[in-house]
This record gives C-alpha cells, sequence and structure tokens, in this order.
C-alpha cells in the first residue's frame, strides 16, 4: 500500500484481544486485508477472538447451515497461475496474492451437495442484471458501461454461483447495496457452450433484458423511484475494470492478440503469461475455459444434447439464489442489514450455535493435498508455472468418495468443532508508535513470516503436509536473498533507480514517467516508484534503516532538503494564515478540542472540515452527526471571539473520494453548467443558514 495510505486502524485491538467481537464474523479476504498474516491461515482459521476467516476457499458450517467462500478479486491473467507469493514480496506480488486462483475454484467445484451460504468479496459476473439495474446505475452511473459490456464482477465467483446454488449469496467489493433473484435452471447439467456474443449470462437476449421485470426480486432497498429501462449492448470481452484499490492496480500491459492453442488436456486454452489482462480475459471470458478439460464441448461430431456435459450434483437441488451486496461501513452508505436465514432442521439444531469444520469440505481439502499438492516454496512454483492438469468430474469424485471413509474413520465428530480459543498470536502486538517509524520497516524486522498453530493443527488433523510451514532458517536465508538482490539491482550513483522495479504505468517521474516529461516540476523530489512530491517519503536520500537503500531519484528532480516554491512578492497570501479544524476533534478520546477551546492566535481564517454533498443533489450535508452539531452557534460564533476571523467550511475531503458512494461525487458535479448550477446555489443556502464566510473545495 502507497505510503500515503498507511494509517493504524483498530483491529490490532482485536487480535491483542483488547476488544472482542460481539457476534461471530465471518469473512473472506478481499483486495485491501493485511495479506501477509492472511497466508499464514490459507486453510482459515481465527483472525481474533470471534473472527473467522474462511481462508483462500472452504466450507464451514454453522449450526444448520452451510457456508462455503472464496476469496481474493478477479484477475484473468493470474487466475491459472499457482499460489506463488509469499514473504519477501516482491512489487508485483503485493498486488497478484489477492486475486483469486482457478485451484481454490477447482477445489470448490467439488461440492456435490447443497451449500446454504456463498460468499465471495467480487459479485459474480452479471448479477447486476437479476436485480433493480437502472436503480444501480442511477446512484452509481459509472458501472454501466461495464455492465453493459459484460465486464463487471468475477468469472470465477459467478461459475460458484451457478453450480453450487446456495439460498444466500453474499459480496462485496463495489461499496453499494444491490440485491438480486437469480433463478437457476431445471435441467441436471450445465451448459458451458454459450456463446458470449449471442445471449447475455442468464439465457436471456441482450437486447431485450432491459424490458424484463423480476417479480422475484428481494427489494431490500425501500426505494420506489422508478428510472426509464436502460438499453443494454451486446456483451464484449471483459476486462474487470470494477476492481476497486489505492494505486495497487497491477501494472497495465499494452494490449496484444491472445493466443490460444489446443494441448494435450483436451483443448484447454493455454494462456500466454505474457499477454495482457484483457486479451487473456476475452480468453476467459467463455466459460469453458474455466472447466476441467474432460468438462470442455466434444470437438469433433458432437450432437448438441453432448454439449451439457458438466453433471449437476444431484444433491444440489435450490432453484433460486438470493443476492446482496451492501455499502461501505461510512455516513449516507446502506452498509447492515439483518437476516433470518434458517439451514435445513432448524429447529432440531442444539443450541447454543458451534462454527464446525464440514465433512465433505475436509474430504476435499485431503484429496488435493494429496493428489494435487500445494508448494509455496517459490523454487519450482514462480508465476509463470502451470498448475496440476485437472482431472474429469469422475476421477475426482472417486478420490473424495475415498477421503470421506477416511474423514469418517480419522476424526471424531467432536473434533470437527472449531473452538474459539484455538485462536494464538502469532506476531507483536502493536505498541502504538509511529507506523512510519523505520523500526518497523522490513529491514528492522518489522514484517516476518510466522506458521500458525491452528493451520499446522488443521494439516495435522488430516495427516497431509503444511505448506505453510517453514523452519526458521530457511525463512531467514529467503529474506536475506531478497535484500541482496536489491542491492545488486540498484544502479551506480547515489539515488540511483532499482532496476527491479520493472516501472509503474502511471509514474509521473523518472525513467517510467510520460516521455519527455520525466521531471518534478518545480524541481521537487521525484521518488523510488516515480511519483512526484515534497515530504519524506519522497525526498530523503536513504532510509536511516538501511543507508543503501534510497527513496528519491536525484535525475529526475530535488532530492534531500526539499526546495519548496515561494510566492510572489507583494502577494496578499503572505498575510494569510489558514487553520483547519476537523470536527473529529471535538468527540476523540485523548486530548479533544470543542471550537470554543481553539487558540485562534496568528489564524485570518479558520476551515472546518468537512461537509459532504450528495453524489445525486449536490444537497450539502454533514460527514457525520458530531459534525452537525457544531455547525452553528459554536464553530462560526468563533468570529465573535475574533473579530476579522474568516471562517470557512471544507467540502469533500480523502474519505469523501475514496471508493464508494461519493468518489465519482465531485466528477458528476462538475460535468455540466446545470450541475454546477445546482450545487453553488446548494453551497450558498449552506453557507447563508450557518454564517460560514466562504468554502474550500477539496477534491482529492
Amino acid at each position: 500500500m502507497p505510503a500515503k495510505y498507511r494509517a493504524m486502524q483498530d483491529f490490532h485491538e482485536y487480535y491483542s484481544g483488547r476488544r472482542k467481537a460481539p457476534y461471530l464474523t465471518i469473512f473472506v479476504g478481499g483486495n485491501h486485508e493485511a495479506s501477509n498474516y492472511l497466508f499464514e491461515l490459507g486453510y482459515g482459521g481465527w483472525v481474533a477472538s470471534n473472527i473467522y476467516y474462511l481462508g483462500w476457499a472452504s466450507v464451514v458450517k454453522f449450526g444448520p447451515l452451510r457456508i462455503a467462500g472464496i476469496s481474493g478479486i478477479w484477475k484473468g491473467f493470474d487466475y491459472r497461475k499457482p499460489h506463488h507469493e509469499r514473504l519477501p514480496y516482491s512489487e508485483s506480488d503485493l498486488k497478484s496474492i489477492y486475486h483469486v486462483r482457478e485451484v481454490d475454484v477447482r477445489k470448490l467445484q467439488q461440492i456435490r451437495t447443497q451449500v446454504d451460504v456463498g460468499i465471495s468479496h467480487d459479485w459474480p459476473r452479471d448479477v447486476v442484471w437479476q436485480g433493480d439495474a437502472a436503480k444501480l446505475f442511477k446512484r452509481k452511473p459509472f458501472l454501466r458501461d461495464d455492465a453493459e459490456s459484460g465486464q463487471l464482477g468475477s468469472v470465477a465467483a459467478r461459475q460458484l454461483l451457478d453450480l453450487l446454488r446456495p439460498t444466500w449469496w453474499f459480496s462485496a467489493h463495489l461499496h453499494c447495496k444491490h440485491a438480486a433473484l437469480v433463478k437457476h435452471p431445471k435441467n441436471d447439467t450445465l451448459n458451458h457452450a454459450l456463446e458470449p456474443t449471442t445471449n447475455h449470462s442468464n439465457g436471456i437476449d441482450a437486447t431485450t433484458i432491459a424490458s424484463i421485470k423480476n417479480n422475484d426480486e428481494i427489494d431490500l432497498d425501500l426505494d420506489d423511484e422508478t428510472p426509464p429501462p436502460i438499453p443494454v449492448k451486446g456483451m464484449a470481452p471483459p476486462a474487470n475494470s470494477n476492481e476497486i484499490d489505492l494505486d495497487l492496480e497491477t501494472e497495465k500491459i499494452s494490449p496484444t492478440p491472445a493466443t490460444v492453442t489446443n494441448t494435450q488436456n483436451g483443448g484447454v486454452p493455454e494462456l500466454d503469461a505474457n499477454q495482457s489482462s484483457k486479451s487473456v480475459d476475452h480468453v476467459l471470458r467463455d466459460p469453458r475455459c474455466l472447466l476441467p478439460a474432460s468438462f470442455n464441448k466434444p470437438q469433433e461430431h458432437s450432437n448438441p444434447n453432448t454439449n451439457r456435459i458438466f453433471e449437476q450434483p444431484a444433491g444440489i437441488t435450490n432453484s433460486t439464489t438470493s443476492f446482496l451486496a451492501l455499502g461501505k461501513c461510512v455516513p449516507f452508505q446502506d452498509f447492515l442489514q439483518l437476516l433470518d436465514v434458517r439451514g435445513p432442521n432448524y429447529d432440531a439444531t442444539p443450541t447454543p450455535l458451534v462454527l464446525e469444520h464440514d465433512r465433505e469440505w475436509l474430504a476435499i481439502t485431503r484429496a488435493f493435498a494429496l493428489h494435487e499438492a500445494l508448494s509455496l516454496t517459490n523454487e519450482n512454483n514462480s508465476q509463470g508455472a502451470n498448475m496440476p492438469p485437472v482431472k474429469s468430474q469422475i476421477e475426482y469424485a472417486t478420490l473424495i468418495d475415498e477421503q470421506l471413509e477416511w474423514v469418517d474413520s480419522n476424526i471424531r465428530p467432536d473434533a470437527l468443532i472449531i473452538h474459539q480459543d484455538t485462536f494464538e498470536m502469532t506476531a507483536p502486538v502493536y505498541d502504538g508508535g509511529d507506523i512510519h517509524d523505520p523500526k518497523y520497516a522490513p529491514s528492522s524486522g518489522g514484517l516476518k513470516e510466522y506458521t500458525n498453530p491452528q493451520t499446522k493443527r488443521f494439516c495435522d488433523m488430516l495427516q497431509v503436509p503444511c505448506p505453510f510451514d517453514m523452519d526458521e532458517d530457511q525463512r531467514a536465508r529467503r529474506m536475506a536473498t531478497a535484500a541482496s538482490l536489491k542491492n545488486e539491482t540498484q544502479s551506480e550513483g547515489r539515488g540511483g533507480f532499482k532496476g527491479n522495479r520493472g516501472g509503474d504505468a502511471k509514474a509521473q517521474c523518472g525513467p517510467y514517467g510520460p516521455p519527455g516529461d520525466q521531471k518534478c516540476p518545480l524541481n521537487v523530489c521525484c521518488s523510488e516508484f516515480g511519483f512526484c512530491g515534497s515530504t519524506s517519503e519522497f525526498c530523503v536520500w536513504t532510509n536511516t534503516a538501511d543507508p543503501n537503500y534510497s527513496q528519491c531519484i536525484i535525475q529526475w528532480g530535488g532530492c534531500g532538503s526539499v526546495n519548496r516554491p515561494t510566492c510572489c512578492g507583494g502577494s496578499s497570501v503572505s498575510t494569510r494564515n489558514v487553520g483547519y479544524y476537523e470536527s473529529w476533534a471535538n468527540t476523540r478520546g485523548c486530548q479533544s478540542v470543542a471550537p470554543e477551546d481553539l487558540n485562534l492566535d496568528g489564524f485570518t481564517s479558520i476551515n472546518f472540515a468537512f461537509a459532504f454533498f450528495d453524489p445525486d443533489s449536490f444537497q450539502i450535508t454533514p460527514m457525520d452527526a458530531n459534525g452537525a452539531s457544531l455547525y452553528s452557534r459554536r464553530f462560526t460564533a468563533l468570529k465573535s471571539k475574533k473579530p476579522g476571523l474568516q471562517v470557512l467550511i471544507s467540502v469533500g475531503g480523502w474519505s469523501f473520494t475514496d471508493p464508494g458512494a461519493t468518489q465519482r461525487a465531485y466528477s458528476n458535479m462538475a460535468s455540466s453548467s446545470s450541475n454546477r448550477a445546482r450545487f453553488i446555489d446548494n453551497l450558498t443556502n449552506f453557507k447563508e443558514t450557518y454564517g460560514f464566510d466562504g468554502a474550500d473545495l477539496d477534491w482529492e
């Protein structure tokens, strides 16, 4: 994560035991978690008391409910690669580590009995059309293009949704609320031979889908507005542009034609690892490319009836799945929904309900561990390595049946219970220091890999090797080798650019900046990553914890002492001193400061941070309830405390432009003269209502 986004939040309090989640919390990984910690629990486990991680993929039971989950987000170019990311991470590892992998989907595809709940971070591909798409696009207009071109959501999650058919499916990622009802076909086989440009993924012709109302939709939004139907274009090759991250996107590669060749694996396309994400995504858009070779459409003299060769398991019988995604846990978002979900035999289930391992999933895990072993050494498991060839549906079923017998014979029923007291802290607890301090840097031992006792016990229970374990000497050698390679790849001379960076498609400066415009303006500093700035992370010669590690590229800007621009002589700027008062200063637990207690000496203006505005109506709204209580009589009353003081309202701010409901609000407001006029009128009314003298537009 870029340094400017790093901040210590409150998870460490749950990890240390200072706080405890009031309810059992089960989650899958997305693209903003601590990947190094979740790696320890690749098979699943407690990350803190009462908070359970489902691992890369797994199925657990809670009382009568069977809950299946798949972690990660969809990126076609990484889908067929093995899990290779392990400390110390490369720049690309930091991004690819949270991309969903075919091997995890492959395991979940072997489930043959009904699950009740499915969880993925990404929305399943095209589920948007099985809810109120018009309402969604009214609130999130920037999603429309991706949805209409068939790019919105995860192909892998959709495959699992169509196969597992749980009663409920929950997702996140897009930070907005959407409910849908997915109707599953009644046939006993899945057709993976549909032409992607002919029909929509739900089997409805794309030109008519907009006129169809889903009468069974579970509308959890309580908004009666019904916008006009939205025309839907034909589906096109996707590239998942709905990934939401903070400058963590995988490097873009110039598009090149995808090369697809038939192989000995029954015609499964072989994907060139060097192809662009869009090219590979084009290949993977055809659902056949996501399935084992034995599930493919016959290549010669095929009868139309033989195309449907993926047998729908007899034990999976649900005809509908209710889908629900919620918003981000911030003001003005629908982020909480209470549901009554009851599995089979609910009334006969003893209480209190307990979390348990699932027998079928244990058998699948053991079968794969013995016959398609996971290797995480990075030695023979590089990014370009291939996964073991897939077996047929019958072959997998035979192996899993054998392991079901083993599970029943070797694991007692009481051993299936996942006890909370098995949670153990592996890393030191946060000590409250400045997280930017060099003592927390990897070179100071601030980042270390641990073997999680939960994972070790899980593997011991199944009597399989633990691929996440590694002796400390081997870990030390890996870290030392990585440090040595970093030093070797540094260019000669002070402040040289590191050769192993490989460039950044978004770089502003340096070797990978725009040709002819690679130097930072105003002689500010060019960081090692190719971005311009004037703070220590851009300008210092070296990291104090590692004298050989430069953070600044001297050829493309200033380094060392920051060369800050000065104002022209005679400017009134020199007579203005502006302060910011952040509303949460009034309520924070330590050193709270009320507006009345501010020391205004030397200030000519004070800005109140922050107010938001509605992305649709452009009405000015409080960032939180605390802010609204301070607007009138308290903050603007400071003018009576210091005559001549100007009091302004800051609108927007960092969190306002984070991924979420308001990310495009400023862009939408500025896009037309009528929108700008509405915003100005609303801002003027707000200013006059509360007595502000002006506004600071904080559009980041």
